[in-house]
């Protein structure tokens, strides 16, 4: 495979802040990020030649599918000499054939994973896609759609409606590591975002090997969970549409972004708290993994773990 290729990759977890990265990322003039964000490339050799999905009962058969090594390549085509590439596709973690796919790609690819709470991660995902209309189950049903995942995607439907398998970060992190040195994955925690972000990226930032003085503006959140108020305008908003498409000719893509976030943010109520007795059931099902993960990491993560 020729052509210019990631030096880095942030592989998920799915709703742990990697959209708000991927944005702070973007501002810093010695790094370059992928448009779309999630390019899902390796996510797609790893499909076995599945060309169409289900989610929701709606089929999914993406019209901007990057799914050869030329549209891949493409995406880093305008960097800059001596900018850092990267992209950041969450479908990456937690599926067992990408570690080896990006390892032939490019071996010396650094790896970034973004982890949180297990349970809040399951909890916001299963709203995200709820706010979307993609998952047909109300919050009261969480726990059946959580226990559904795998016969979901056996029944042809897209892995990310498996909230369950991708939250077993430490057989995830032990399969990255079985195909890259320990010091080539960084491994960084959503808790750490939120309480200091701006010492979170300078963390991140030098170890993808960019320079860490930079401070991006780290004042706002991106891709936030929430219940929309007037739906037709969520769903004119994050659907395809042929205004849209008019817009995209007439308006520069950072003034459409701004507004599109700013647009959305305002249509978005509170989501729902993760109720107490589901967070307890969800902190015991993921305990052997939190486990592992403290090991791999050295982190302290009681707070993941059931409460007395």
């Amino acid at each position: 495979m020729t052509g210019r290729k990631p030096d880095f990759i942030i592989v998920g977890a799915a709703k742990s802040g990697t959209t708000s990265v991927h944005e702070y990322l973007n501002e810093h003039p010695g790094v370059f990020m992928s448009s779309p964000k999630e390019t899902d490339f390796f996510a797609h050799q790893a499909s076995d030649g599945r060309e169409r999905f289900t989610w929701g009962g709606v089929q999914w058969d993406p019209a901007a599918r990057i799914d050869t090594a030329e549209k891949y390549t493409a995406l880093f085509a305008m960097a800059r000499q001596g900018q850092i590439c990267g992209e950041a596709s969450p479908s990456y973690l937690f599926n067992a054939r990408v570690p080896g796919l990006v390892r032939d790609w490019n071996p010396s690819t650094r790896i970034v994973m973004l982890l949180r709470d297990p349970a809040e991660r399951a909890w916001s995902d299963f709203l995200h896609n709820l706010r979307d209309g993609t998952e047909p189950l109300p919050p009261e049903r969480f726990m059946d759609a959580f226990h559904d995942g795998a016969r979901r995607v056996e029944a042809g439907w897209i892995e990310h409606a498996d909230y369950e398998i991708k939250g077993r970060y430490g057989s995830q992190l032990e399969q990255w590591l079985r195909f890259f040195p320990r010091e080539q994955v960084g491994v960084f925690f959503y808790d750490d975002l939120r309480s200091d972000p701006r010492a979170f990226m300078a963390a991140l930032l030098a170890f993808i090997g960019a320079d860490a003085s930079f401070v991006p503006d780290v004042t706002q959140r991106y891709n936030i969970t929430g219940v929309p108020k007037r739906r037709w305008l969520h769903r004119f908003i994050v659907h395809a549409n042929p205004l849209k498409r008019l817009l995209r000719a007439l308006v520069p893509k950072h003034l459409r972004r701004r507004l599109r976030l700013r647009v959305m943010q305002m249509n978005l109520d509170a989501p729902p708290p993760l109720p107490d007795d589901v967070r307890r059931q969800l902190a015991a099902h993921y305990l052997a993994e939190t486990a592992k993960l403290e090991v791999l990491t050295g982190r302290d993560l009681s707070a993941w773990k059931p409460r007395a």
